[in-house]
C-alpha cells in the first residue's frame, strides 16, 4: 500500500467498499449451485482431506456458520470477502512492482472479467485458491527484495493454503522457480527459497496420509479427469475449444490483450524484472491446460489464478503502449 493516500488509492479502496456491499446484498438473491452444495456438504463433516480437493473451503465455510448460522449469507460470505481480498492483492501487487495507477486499472480489470466477478459471488475453491495464489504472489515478491526469512516462510504458507484449497496450487512454486531462472540474480542459491518450498510442501503430508488411508482415490480420480487415462489422441477442436472458453470467461478483448502482449513484447518495452515475474505467474498454469487440452478439454474456470499475472502483465504493457501512441489510448 502507498505510504499517502494518493487519488488512486483511495479509489480503489472506495471502489472496493462499494463492490463488496452489493455482493453482499446480490448473493442472497441466488440459489446456491451445485458445487456450493458440495462444499456445504463438506462443511458439515469437517476432515483434513476430501476425495479431490483439501479442506480449506470446507473449514472456511464452517467458520462462517459458526458465526452467522446456516444460511446462503454465510456460506456466500466467504467468496465475497476473499474476493475483496483478491483485489486488494492484485492493487498491492501493482503498486509494489509499478505504481497506484498500475495497481488502481489492473483491479478495474479484474472486477469487470466474468470470471472473477463471478467467483467473488459463488463459494467455490477457486475463490479460495485464487485469493492465497494473489498474496503469494506478493510475499514472493517481497522476499525476493529483503533478507527476512519471515517474508519466505509466510509465502510457503500461503503457497500451502493455495495447495489446500486446489492442488494445482502448488504451479506456484514452478512459476517461482521459473522466474529465478529467468532473473539470474542467485535467487536459486538464497536459503529461504528453499525453506519456502519446504513449508509448501509440508501442506502436501495430510492429502498423502488421507490417500494412502483411503486407497489413493485422489490420483485415480484427477487422472481421469484429465483423461490422462485413456489413449493420447491430440484434438485440434478441443484446443480451439478451450482457447474460445478462455476468451469468454476472461473477455475477448482482455483475452486478445493478454496473448498479444505476450507474443509480441516489443510493442510496449517495460521494466523486464517486473514485467518477467507477472509472465511467470501467468504462463506455467495456463500452458499446462493449453498442453491438456489437446487430449481433453480443460474445464474455462481452471486457470483462473494464472490471470492475476496475466492481467498485471496486461495494463503495464498496455499503459506504456497507450503513452507511445495516442491512438490506441481510447
Amino acid at each position: 500500500m502507498p505510504k499517502k493516500a494518493t487519488p488512486y488509492t483511495i479509489a480503489t479502496l472506495a471502489l472496493l467498499a462499494t463492490v463488496t456491499l452489493f455482493r453482499l446484498f446480490y448473493c442472497t438473491h441466488l440459489e446456491l449451485v451445485g458445487d456450493e452444495a458440495y462444499y456445504w456438504l463438506w462443511s458439515r463433516h469437517l476432515d483434513y482431506c476430501y476425495l479431490d480437493k483439501g479442506p480449506t473451503i470446507a473449514w472456511l465455510i464452517a467458520g462462517s456458520q459458526a458465526i452467522f448460522g446456516p444460511t446462503v449469507f454465510a456460506i456466500r460470505l466467504v467468496a465475497v470477502m476473499l474476493g475483496t481480498g483478491t483485489g486488494l492483492a492484485i492493487f498491492l501487487l501493482g503498486c509494489t512492482l509499478f505504481n497506484d495507477r498500475i495497481g488502481f486499472w489492473s483491479v478495474i480489470v479484474a472486477l469487470v472479467t466474468p470470471l472473477f466477478a463471478v467467483g467473488a459471488i459463488l463459494t467455490t475453491i477457486d475463490t479460495a485458491y485464487v485469493f492465497f495464489w494473489s498474496f503469494a504472489a506478493l510475499t514472493f515478491w517481497k522476499a525476493t527484495k529483503s533478507d527476512a526469512l519471515s517474508w519466505w516462510i509466510g509465502t510457503g504458507f500461503l503457497v500451502g493454503l493455495s495447495i489446500w484449497s486446489k492442488y494445482t496450487g502448488a504451479i506456484q512454486l514452478v512459476s517461482f522457480a521459473l522466474f529465478c531462472i529467468w532473473e539470474r540474480k542467485g535467487l536459486l542459491e538464497r536459503p529461504g527459497l528453499w525453506i519456502m518450498a519446504g513449508v509448501a510442501c509440508l501442506f502436501l503430508v495430510p492429502p498423502l496420509i488421507w490417500n494412502w488411508q483411503h486407497g489413493w482415490p485422489t490420483s485415480s480420480f484427477l487422472v481421469h479427469r484429465g483423461a490422462l487415462d485413456q489413449q493420447a489422441h491430440p484434438r485440434t477442436l478441443n484446443v480451439l475449444a478451450f482457447l474460445v472458453q478462455q476468451a469468454g470467461v476472461i473477455s475477448p478483448l482482455i483475452f486478445l490483450g493478454i496473448l498479444t502482449s505476450i507474443c509480441f513484447p516489443r510493442l510496449a518495452r517495460t521494466p523486464r524484472t517486473e514485467s518477467n515475474y507477472f509472465l511467470a505467474l501467468f504462463l506455467p498454469l495456463f500452458v499446462l491446460y493449453l498442453l491438456l487440452s489437446f487430449q481433453h478439454t480443460a474445464q474455462a474456470n481452471w486457470t483462473a489464478a494464472a490471470y492475476i499475472g496475466g492481467i498485471l502483465f496486461l495494463v503495464v504493457k498496455f499503459e506504456q503502449l497507450a503513452n507511445r501512441r495516442s491512438s490506441v489510448r481510447w
